[in-house]
């Protein structure tokens, strides 16, 4: 089975942590994320951005992380096709994610490309709400009676 991280999500750089949030095109299905995680699991989820066997994404995760390959698939299994939200504890910062964070390659069929160097900070803080480089959103209020929603699409600081 081929297995890759879901393209109704992305993860992006926010100065010192990641952001991981629905694609424009996953909100038009009705799919809503966000949240910060810690750069572990944007390493973890890069390793396996494009559609790999999960026995080859088991191999590069052990390999990357200087882990067994029973600790790798431990790391992975949780997010594979999973049907409820799910939070977990790294370095003592609890991060959230959505359902079906890794899901079978035959689903997908357009992808973002990931490096896990992309996801290595000095610091890392997942504290502050607000979005530090750029708005998540913006509402344009045009008149007392009409309001209208732009969402801003943020700009992917990937390579």
């Amino acid at each position: 089975m081929k297995i890759c991280f879901n393209n109704n999500y992305y993860m992006q750089h926010d100065s010192d942590r990641v952001v991981l949030s629905a694609t424009p095109f996953a909100k038009e299905k009705g799919v809503r994320w966000f949240s910060m995680i810690h750069p572990f699991y944007a390493m973890l989820f890069s390793l396996i951005s494009t559609p790999k066997e999960k026995k080859e994404a088991i191999m590069a995760i052990s390999y990357f992380f200087s882990i067994s390959k029973e600790k790798a698939e431990k790391l992975i299994e949780p997010f594979i096709n999973n049907d409820e939200h799910k939070s977990a504890i790294y370095e003592g910062i609890k991060s959230f994610f959505p359902k079906d964070v890794i899901v079978q390659a035959e689903e997908i069929y357009d992808y973002e490309e990931y490096e896990p160097k992309q996801f290595i900070f000095k610091n890392v803080d997942t504290e502050f709400r607000r979005m530090k480089l750029a708005p998540y959103s913006i509402l344009l209020i045009i008149n007392n009676n009409d309001s209208v929603k732009f969402e801003v699409v943020q700009p992917r600081l990937s390579r």
